[in-house]
């Protein structure tokens, strides 16, 4: 056993390196392909160029959903922290975010409450066109 002498380090290195090296795979990108260029967006009129999340165009989503009542009179019911109370806000529907809805209060057109999607456990639509009383206020 003695006489033997183990393989130097660098032959193994490079025996396993030249053994481990992939062959290209076909249709790959080689490097003198011209890279590809972006197109460049074209303003519409009418259209906005801000990318609108799926969330708020989808009616599987509740952002996409409140946007079909959009100016209705609505209560939100909001869920509080890690007990569960609930709290509501009563006004019209204004404006639908990925993350917010914008209440205007019912008798005040200068009072708009911005409140979180996330928080929001009921939402209550009121498909009346004459006023409706609610707790006391006519909107």
């Amino acid at each position: 056993m003695q006489g033997r002498a183990a393989p130097a380090p660098a032959a193994m290195t490079n025996a396993g390196a030249a053994q481990n090296q992939a062959a290209p795979c076909p249709g790959a990108a080689t490097l003198e392909e011209p890279p590809m260029i972006a197109p460049i967006p074209v303003a519409v009129p009418g259209v906005s160029s801000e990318i609108v999340p799926y969330t708020l165009t989808s009616t599987y989503y509740l952002a996409g959903k409140l946007k079909e009542f959009c100016g209705r009179l609505v209560k939100i019911e909001f869920v509080l922290g890690t007990t569960g109370t609930l709290i509501d806000r009563i006004g019209i529907l204004k404006d639908i975010g990925a993350a917010y809805v914008t209440l205007e209060h019912p008798l005040s057109e200068t009072e708009i409450t911005l409140c979180d999607m996330y928080s929001i456990k009921f939402v209550t639509i009121y498909l009346e066109s004459g006023p409706v009383m609610i707790r006391g206020i006519t909107a």
